[in-house]
């Protein structure tokens, strides 16, 4: 997954499931790599994060991009990354971003906009890390 526009981008990539345990605490549990890339910052770090947080991620874009709502956020669990959008009336999404480290040690925020046609995009791949690590129910 990834948002990206004029040499920004941050980008979400899952490794694999930490457990293929069936055990609905277990198994929802993603081992993810975020690259970030802001002016005077790149980064690229660990985190972990669940399944869960794509899925409602998932959901709400849709919203967004029917007008039901005009922010979004992606939240974790574990507090490894924390996106906030907001949709303006001239079609910009400005996103807020808090990256925090595996132990917490490093934070750093950022900022950048994006336009309404990339949400088709957040959309797709997001349901694609959904199909490929769904959602373990029970």
């Amino acid at each position: 997954m990834i948002l990206k526009s004029e040499g920004r981008f941050i980008e979400i990539i899952i490794l694999h499931r930490n457990n293929e345990s069936i055990d609905i605490e277990d198994a929802n549990w993603l081992d993810a790599e975020i690259k970030i890339n802001v002016p005077g910052f790149k980064g690229l770090y660990k985190a972990n994060l669940r399944a869960e947080d794509f899925e409602r991620f998932y959901k709400d874009l849709n919203k967004l991009k029917t007008g039901k709502f005009f922010q979004i956020e992606f939240t974790t669990m574990e507090e490894g990354i924390y996106l906030k959008g907001s949709l303006d009336l001239l079609g910009t999404i400005k996103w807020e971003g808090i990256a925090r480290s595996y132990w917490g040690n490093s934070v750093l925020t950022f900022e950048m906009e994006t336009d309404y046609a990339s949400i088709d995009a957040l959309i797709e791949q997001t349901l694609e890390i959904l199909n490929e690590y769904p959602v373990v129910l029970s």
